[in-house]
C-alpha cells in the first residue's frame, strides 16, 4: 500500500459561491453571525480553521493503527483504489484522516487517497463550511479526475458530511467522460438524506460559541434563501420536515434538488 500526496487542488470555473466579506447591508442584517464568520475567513483564516475543528459539531477523526498482521502490500489483492472523504471540521491533512486513509489501503492492499476541497489544512477545513455542497462536489470531482491512480475506477467511503461529496459525485459525475467511476460506496455516519437539527448546537442551551451561533442563526426560515444556500454547506443539507412543502425549500434548497423534492424534477435521478 502506498499513500501519496493529495492531487493538486484545482477549482472548476464558476463553481465558487461569492464569499465577499463586505456583503450588502440587507444580508448582514439577515445573517450577521454568518457574515461575521465570512469576515473571519478573510481576516484570520488559521484562527477560524482551528475554531471550526474544535467546535461542538465537528467530526474530527482520531488517529488509528492497524495491526501489522492485517496489512497487505499494494496490488496483493488486486483491489480497486480507495477514495476517502473527511467529515465536518476535519481535513485530509490532519493526522487522523491520514491514518484512516492509510489503514483502509493497507487492509485491502490497494492505493488509497483522501480527496480534499482545499489545498491546505486551513482551506480544506474552512471549505467544509463555507464552500457550498454543490461547489464542493465539483472540487472533489476534479481531485478524483486529476489523480491518475484512480483512472480505472475506485471504491469510496466517507465520514459524516464527507458522504455527501461521494453521493454527489456518483449522482453528477459517474458515467461522465473523463471522470473515473465510483464502483462501491460505503457511507459511515452519513447525512445523505439531510438532517433536521444540529443537536450539539442547541440554541436554547448555554454559550455555544461563534461557530454554533452561525449555524443556529439559519436553522429556520433563513436556511432557504439564495444567499445562505450559496455559502453554507450545512444549510445545503438542512432538511426541516415542517418546511419541505414550502415554496422556499423547493426553490432554494440544494438537498431538495438532489432529492427531487424541488420545483424541477429530474426523472433520471
Amino acid at each position: 500500500m502506498t499513500l501519496v500526496p493529495n492531487p493538486p487542488f484545482t477549482r472548476p470555473p464558476n463553481s465558487v459561491p461569492p464569499l465577499d466579506p463586505y456583503s450588502p447591508d440587507e444580508e448582514r442584517n439577515m445573517v450577521p453571525k454568518l457574515c461575521g464568520i465570512l469576515d473571519q475567513a478573510t481576516a484570520a483564516p488559521e484562527k477560524l480553521a482551528d475554531e471550526l475543528m474544535n467546535s461542538p459539531i465537528s467530526a474530527v477523526a482520531k488517529e488509528i493503527e492497524i495491526p501489522a498482521a492485517r496489512v497487505l502490500k499494494e496490488g496483493e489483492a488486486k483491489a480497486l483504489p480507495i477514495v476517502v472523504a473527511h467529515g465536518m471540521g476535519d481535513s485530509c491533512f490532519n493526522s487522523g484522516m491520514k491514518s484512516i486513509t492509510k489503514a483502509a489501503g493497507a487492509k485491502v492492499g490497494a492505493y488509497s487517497t483522501c480527496i480534499p476541497t482545499g489545498d491546505s489544512r486551513i482551506k480544506d477545513t474552512i471549505n467544509g463550511f463555507l464552500l457550498n455542497m454543490d461547489a464542493s462536489v465539483d472540487v472533489f470531482a476534479e481531485g478524483v479526475k486529476n489523480d491518475p491512480e484512480l483512472a480505472d475506477g475506485f471504491n469510496a467511503f466517507g465520514l459524516s458530511q464527507g458522504n455527501n461529496l461521494i453521493r454527489g459525485y456518483i449522482q453528477k459525475y459517474n458515467g461522465v467522460e473523463g471522470y473515473p467511476t465510483a464502483n462501491t460506496f460505503m457511507s459511515i455516519c452519513g447525512i445523505n438524506a439531510g438532517v433536521g437539527a444540529f443537536p450539539n448546537c442547541n440554541p436554547e442551551g448555554k454559550a455555544i460559541g461563534g461557530i454554533c451561533e452561525g449555524i443556529t442563526e439559519i436553522l429556520g426560515d433563513l436556511a432557504y434563501n439564495s444567499f445562505v444556500q450559496n455559502i453554507l454547506f450545512q444549510a445545503n443539507y438542512f432538511r426541516d420536515p415542517s418546511k419541505t412543502d414550502s415554496d422556499k425549500y423547493k426553490k432554494y434548497s440544494q438537498l431538495a434538488q438532489w432529492e427531487n423534492e424541488g420545483d424541477d424534477v429530474d426523472s433520471s435521478r
